[in-house]
């Protein structure tokens, strides 16, 4: 007697949707700088609030955050977990770390210079209650501390994924051991044949590779390009005060598309099918919230 009865005639039923790439704090803004500067100190009470709104509004009940400040997404998953908002169960790798000696100037993104920093941040974000750790801009500087990074990680039981549009950023994290790769470039024809053959004697040696690369950004960018009207849609816009809105729409309206060559498509199936031969696991994601991807998408 306590069951309520939805109809649902002339509708259709979908399961929930999975995302294990998304960015619950950008909301589509396509300038970064911008972004951060003006609404950083919003980001838990206001814009990440509002995507996770939007993602479970398009069906996506389960997302993976692969960059994002490690206080403000416990706040807003502690906060969906207790009813409090509207949104999908959220998996996170909190802050990504990027081996640098760079100040921090992105509440998302945290420098580790040395091994004993990457040492303890990775431990810093495995206490805060993150399910994996995200690796940004590796270089063979930086071989040892992103080798701590896995290292630590490993040893917790928790998984690391690492960014490798640059073939170089590839090589370092299959060195380390990482668990998987994020995203594909096209900047050239097809992958090396050394970090292929890298590949091959990481699978066949009976560790897994999974990939996830995210190709959805580069495909779609002609067509959004010449009918950017999907960006328009209301509901990109739920649970976003009318002033962020106009600043997003502005934005937009101001924004030049970054359209890709004609043979992108032709390269992304070359290396998928290069990596695909070896064994590897491919796994979706699709990169939403960045500018062109909104979460209502």
């Amino acid at each position: 007697d306590d069951y309520q009865i939805v109809s649902t005639e002339g509708m259709t039923v979908m399961p929930g949707l999975w995302d294990p790439h998304v960015h619950l704090l950008y909301n589509g803004h396509p300038d970064f700088e911008h972004w951060f500067s003006t609404y950083t100190d919003q980001f838990a009470s206001v814009t990440i609030p509002a995507s996770a709104r939007q993602f479970l509004m398009a069906g996506v009940t389960s997302v993976r955050d692969l960059a994002i400040n490690t206080d403000d997404i416990v706040n807003v998953r502690n906060r969906i977990e207790n009813g409090e908002l509207p949104g999908p169960t959220i998996y996170a790798a909190g802050s990504a770390l990027m081996p640098t000696n760079a100040p921090q100037t992105r509440s998302h993104i945290l420098p580790v210079r040395d091994v004993q920093a990457a040492v303890t941040a990775t431990q810093e974000l495995i206490d805060a209650g993150m399910e994996f750790v995200k690796i940004l801009g590796g270089t063979t500087d930086s071989q040892e501390a992103i080798n701590a990074i896995v290292e630590t990680a490993h040893a917790a039981g928790v998984r690391v994924t690492a960014h490798g549009r640059e073939d170089e950023e590839i090589r370092i994290a299959l060195r380390a051991g990482v668990d998987e790769i994020q995203h594909i470039g096209v900047d050239s024809p097809t992958y090396p044949q050394d970090l292929l053959d890298m590949v091959q004697e990481r699978i066949q040696g009976g560790t897994p590779l999974y990939w996830n690369p995210t190709i959805g950004m580069i495909l779609n960018t002609d067509e959004l390009a010449a009918d950017p009207e999907f960006l328009d849609d209301p509901k990109n816009f739920i649970g976003l005060p009318p002033e962020i809105e106009f600043d997003i729409r502005q934005a937009i309206s101001n924004a030049t598309f970054n359209v890709q060559p004609p043979t992108s498509s032709d390269t992304i199936k070359r290396k998928l099918q290069s990596l695909s031969e070896r064994g590897v696991i491919f796994t979706f994601g699709s990169d939403e919230g960045t500018f062109g991807h909104p979460a209502s998408e």
